[in-house]
């Protein structure tokens, strides 16, 4: 019944009002969840997705919104307005580790992950680095706007200058108008921008405590800080250490110089280094 009523929604608000979406279009753990939510209250038109490839969508497991958005969007270039965050690359990853590796037995699907749950520092930290790093998983941190949004969108996001100091770019290539924003900035910053981009007034990024199913765990939209399984993600957090070759190819990366400052990059070398 939630899906069928989500599709009558996305139908009669693009086939009978026309309004044009808004498509919040990310990697995991990086605020597009909460970003659409708040969209979503402030009465938007709006959807989220990781991916929008077509060929991914028919292979893998999707919601009905991405698939939407790909059958009527995205292949026939229809005018939207994409809204993408990016985050710190190591801070993303830890992120998405502890809520896929470290949530609780109750919060979690996967039964072979129930031993993570009294696990030693030390052991968290080791089973981040060989999940992450030695079977190369961050590598696709550093190339998803090219195997997203460059295979799915035709846009190489490299050829638009990042404000590094102010955290956003915005631009318009084609049918689409885009909005880069760095998660780290603010809330109050990034509704502004958001403000700006829409056209829109009185909006406002909610906070996770306003946000329905805030209290699970497992949701979504929940900051890892304040998840079920926030203390294990506060010792990796904490204790990791990045070998140096690792860390080396992450902030010497196209991803990494093109998004962010030198003192950004420099303080992050310094914090998993030592």
């Amino acid at each position: 019944m939630v899906r069928l009523i989500r599709a009558i929604e996305l139908y009669f608000n693009y086939f009978v009002r026309r309004r044009t979406p808004v498509i919040v279009y990310s990697m995991k753990r990086t605020g597009s969840t909460a970003l659409f939510r708040s969209l979503n209250s402030h009465g938007e038109f709006a959807l989220t997705t990781h991916c929008l490839d077509p060929e991914k969508i028919n292979t893998v497991h999707l919601s009905g919104s991405a698939r939407w958005a790909c059958k009527h969007i995205i292949i026939p270039h229809k005018r939207v307005k994409i809204i993408s965050l990016i985050r710190n690359p190591i801070e993303n990853m830890m992120s998405v580790f502890a809520r896929d590796q470290l949530s609780s037995s109750t919060d979690r699907d996967n039964s072979d992950n129930n031993n993570m749950d009294c696990l030693s520092a030390e052991d968290i930290c080791q089973h981040f680095i060989t999940e992450y790093f030695q079977s190369e998983r961050y590598v696709h941190q550093l190339e998803w706007f090219d195997c997203e949004f460059k295979s799915v969108l035709g846009i190489n996001i490299f050829d638009y200058p990042f404000d590094k100091k102010r955290g956003y770019v915005q631009f318009q290539e084609g049918s689409y108008d885009v909005l880069i924003v760095r998660t780290e900035m603010d809330d109050v910053k990034k509704a502004y921008l958001v403000s700006e981009f829409l056209g829109l007034s009185d909006f406002n990024m909610l906070c996770a405590t306003s946000v329905p199913n805030a209290t699970s765990g497992m949701d979504p939209g929940m900051p890892g800080e304040k998840a079920s399984y926030s203390d294990q993600y506060k010792v990796l957090k904490h204790h990791v250490f990045i070998p140096k070759k690792y860390l080396d190819i992450i902030l010497e990366s196209r991803f990494s110089q093109h998004f962010f400052p030198k003192e950004i990059l420099n303080k992050t070398k310094e914090r998993f280094m030592s």
